[in-house]
């Protein structure tokens, strides 16, 4: 059986949204809206409406960057989505160990989880 809501009950309710609407709490205004920046801490920065490519927000947006750290971020996207098992232990490839930039230290031939390598991979880089 469905409940029938007390006619004081939608009297109160029916009350309080006109009180609201007549003291203008319903309506916001553009120039009421705060649109001071918000903080952060990265010298560069976009946001992207999907869609339609409209910038939303931006910090430096036009100006040229490394991409560094972009490609760590999608590296590590990449493998989270494809690994089933972030505790798999790999083989460091001589190539690997002699590739510059790593703080990791790693050696040729030796064993460390995929996990530990997202780690390193994260980790701030050398600029």
């Amino acid at each position: 059986m469905k409940k029938i809501l007390n006619k004081k009950i939608v009297a109160k309710i029916f009350l309080i949204l006109t009180f609201i609407n007549i003291i203008g709490l319903t309506n916001v205004n553009a120039r009421d809206i705060d649109k001071s920046e918000p903080i952060i801490n990265a010298r560069h920065a976009v946001v992207l409406e999907r869609n339609t490519g409209m910038i939303l927000f931006g910090k430096n947006e036009n100006e040229k960057c490394k991409m560094a750290s972009t490609t760590k971020i999608m590296t590590s996207i990449v493998v989270i989505e494809n690994v089933e098992n972030l505790e798999d232990k790999v083989i460091v490839s001589k190539k690997a160990a002699a590739t510059g930039g790593s703080r990791l230290g790693l050696s040729a031939n030796s064993e460390i989880t995929i996990n530990d390598l997202l780690y390193g991979l994260m980790m701030v880089s050398r600029e």
